[in-house]
């Protein structure tokens, strides 16, 4: 019985602790960075502030089908994209997935190149920089390369699937 007893005060104070760690977590103002690595090979990166919706940035424009926009150095003629530096989701607290930010660093690549960086629920803002270069060339190049990685497809779909 007193075994019980111990068990259950520690499992009380476990719980406390946890929730003002968290609670400090979600009122702080720097964010929370992390990275998921193995081998040395960096998987997955990002930065949030949680709490703080984005207000700053040219708003994003949606460019329809036959529109033509350069970003980057690449030329996308046949548009059916948004372009801006701000286009929230629908929580409202960060960009969407589909938001091409021509502000953010870009490396050239082949759409079949740097698929390893994407993760499952990719974003634009949070791939890397040579994952955005085969992103944007495989727009550029009409969308048709077989050999892209499925990703950029399903990166594009979460911007028509906006529009709708």
């Amino acid at each position: 019985m007193k075994t019980i007893f111990i068990l259950f005060i520690l499992y009380v104070i476990y719980r406390i602790v946890k929730g003002f760690v968290l609670s400090k977590k979600l009122t702080g103002t720097s964010g929370i960075t992390f990275r998921v690595g193995v081998s040395g090979h960096e998987r997955y990166s990002g930065n949030y502030k949680l709490n703080k919706r984005l207000s700053d940035g040219k708003p994003a424009k949606w460019y329809e089908s036959g529109q033509s926009i350069n970003v980057q150095g690449y030329n996308i003629s046949d548009g059916m994209i948004y372009v801006g530096e701000t286009l929230l989701d629908s929580y409202g607290y960060e960009n969407d997935a589909c938001l091409i930010n021509p502000q953010l660093k870009v490396s050239p690549a082949e759409p079949w190149e740097a698929g390893y960086g994407l993760g499952y629920w990719l974003q634009y803002g949070s791939i890397s920089a040579k994952c955005r270069g085969a992103y944007l060339k495989w727009l550029a190049n009409g969308r048709s390369e077989p050999k892209a990685n499925i990703g950029y497809v399903f990166l594009f779909f979460y911007g028509l699937e906006r529009c709708f």
